[in-house]
């Protein structure tokens, strides 16, 4: 710090200021009182008019003035100006009133400007020196810094130098951290790194655990996903080992802070399972896991006989012999305690004997004798809880059988009809025609009946002398009735002929001449019929090229086929002519 200089004692005239600026009073030399009323103060300053002042008779105290000069003879009037103690502005409370003075003395009590003790004449040093001298001896810095603490007589010279860091650096507080070298503890940029500022909390700190632990409930300030790791205690199902059972190797410590155990049962040693026999009288017992022990057992009543128990029963295992014994039956069965046996429960299913005509054995498994359901015989079939006989054709009627029935379709001698050869069925006819309903049906015998005249004389029966109105005639067995109702087979030995036809399984009566529109159905279906007669080895047509129809054209003429020519109803011919009869069965 700058030491007391001279003082001066000033004989001009001027304004005083106050430090703040603010004008004091108008003041000239005779207004001071005695040499010690005005201390001069030096500044350093590029304003050489200004004086700075201290009085304890103004009325500013505390507040160093500033005397402006009037005029252009400053340089004269300080030649006037007397020598008094003085000090620097940074020294003003130290400067106040009187004492100054003593505060510069030397120790020998001699005080004063010039005087004895006094050898710190600073004001006779140059800036440089005085800043060299008060510390302020750098005046230049390395790379990177800058000076800090300018002296105040030169700001060429500074007490030290600082890092000078970039404007843009900035502090980094965890979990960032700072990139690249720092400056004054700063850096041109920051980083998250939660793992490292993790483990500076806590070096235990994880964000994954090895196999049979996990993240313990105690995390991470900075990232929940890093913490430390616990024991899950695996296959350790149990915190307390209850009665019956012994621990089984170590303890686990869980996540949960308590100890964790394996159980194993109580081998009680010297104990034994009594199984059936139970325990004898006043025998001790231990528990072994659920099941009791005891040290003695009755003895032994030998009820098994059995090496293994035979279903449908139901066993007893005997400890003592290691053998079984029968205690009664499995689910459906009931048990004969006499004869030790058990019976098949049966469910209301099983209702049928499946035995009488028809019937060809149970389906399925038998309980108690009887089944599910039947097989039927041959031609039967199980309908409604029982064998009853198949749908099958009533000759002469027209029952709706027929709808089950194709044209070509065999006939059989039972009544039944089939697009194949059924092995031990006989068949008798084919299927050449079927009523528009698809109800009725007309088929056709495998063979002829013989070859013969029509009639030997006129019979009134319907006369159809249109070809047209003849193929639309399918009344087969009415024209027939009426033909055979007119005379006997020497007279219409054709009509006769088919009447008497029989098979196995249709009698005389059953077969009629076919009306002249069945033979035209033929004609339409020529192939398809021709393959049900050699399917079920009849005659096809073509071997049979004449063929009477029981259609009249007039009293001495009937319609007739000749299927070699047209494959149909080719025309009328004389009634006394010989042709082919072929008779039909309607159903």
């Amino acid at each position: 710090m700058m030491k007391l200089s001279k003082a001066l004692m000033l004989s001009v005239s001027g304004l005083i200021f106050t430090s703040n600026g603010s004008a004091a009073s108008m003041y000239d030399s005779t207004s001071f009182n005695s040499p010690d009323a005005i201390t001069f103060v030096h500044t350093h300053t590029s304003h050489p008019e200004e004086i700075l002042l201290s009085s304890p008779d103004l009325s500013f105290p505390g507040q160093p003035l500033i005397f402006l000069r009037h005029g252009n003879n400053l340089s004269q009037k300080m030649e006037e100006i007397k020598t008094a103690a003085t000090c620097f502005v940074t020294d003003t409370s130290a400067c106040s009133g009187n004492e100054f003075a003593g505060n510069n003395a030397d120790d020998d009590g001699h005080g004063g400007p010039g005087g004895p003790g006094n050898g710190d004449d600073d004001y006779d040093l140059d800036n440089e020196e005085r800043c060299k001298k008060e510390g302020y001896t750098m005046t230049s810095c390395p790379e990177g810094q800058e000076g800090s603490n300018f002296c105040p007589y030169d700001s060429s010279y500074f007490e030290e130098c600082v890092n000078s860091c970039p404007s843009n650096y900035v502090t980094c507080e965890k979990p960032y951290y700072g990139v690249g070298e720092a400056c004054d503890g700063k850096y041109a940029s920051c980083e998250k790194d939660t793992e490292r500022a993790c483990q500076e909390l806590n070096p235990g700190y994880v964000d994954e655990c090895g196999t049979g632990q996990q993240l313990s409930d105690g995390r991470c300030s900075y990232d929940n996903t890093y913490g430390t790791c616990c024991n899950t205690c695996a296959g350790y199902d149990y915190t307390s080992v209850p009665d019956g059972y012994v621990q089984d190797g170590e303890s686990c410590t869980g996540c949960d802070g308590q100890e964790h155990y394996k159980i194993k049962p109580n081998p009680c040693d010297g104990y034994m399972d009594c199984g059936s026999m139970g325990p004898d009288t006043g025998a001790n017992s231990c528990l072994s896991g659920t099941t009791t022990k005891y040290d003695n057992c009755k003895p032994c009543p030998n009820l098994g006989t059995l090496t293994s128990c035979p279903s449908p029963f139901t066993c007893t295992y005997e400890d003592c012999s290691g053998l079984w014994y029968k205690t009664g039956c499995k689910s459906g069965y009931d048990w004969n305690a006499s004869s030790q046996t058990c019976t098949a429960q049966c469910s209301s299913n099983y209702k049928y004997a499946c035995t009488g005509a028809g019937y060809a054995g149970g389906s399925g498994t038998a309980c108690n004798g009887k089944y599910q359901s039947c097989k039927c015989s041959d031609g039967y079939e199980w309908k409604n809880g029982i064998c009853q006989e198949k749908p099958k054709a009533v000759w002469g009627q027209c029952t709706g059988y027929a709808q089950i029935c194709k044209i070509g379709d065999i006939v059989y001698s039972d009544g039944t009809c089939a697009s194949s050869v059924i092995s031990g069925k006989t068949p008798i006819a084919v299927v050449v025609y079927k009523s528009s309903d698809g109800k009725c049906a007309q088929a056709m015998a495998l063979n002829k009946a013989g070859t013969m005249a029509w009639s030997r004389r006129e019979e009134n029966v319907p006369k159809l002398d249109d070809l047209v109105y003849a193929s639309t005639d399918f009344k087969s067995c009415e024209n027939t009735a009426i033909i055979t109702a007119a005379g006997n087979k020497n007279e219409f030995p054709a009509a006769w002929a088919a009447h008497e036809y029989k098979t196995e399984g249709t009698n005389a009566g059953n077969w009629c001449l076919p009306a002249a529109g069945i033979i035209t159905n033929i004609k339409n279906n020529i192939s398809t019929i021709n393959n049900g007669f050699n399917l079920a080895g009849g005659n096809p047509f073509e071997t049979n090229p004449h063929l009477w129809s029981s259609s009249e054209n007039s009293n001495s003429r009937a319609w007739y086929s000749y299927f070699r020519l047209t494959s149909g109803l080719y025309n009328f011919s004389t009634k006394w002519t010989n042709y082919d009869v072929r008779p039909v069965i309607e159903f």
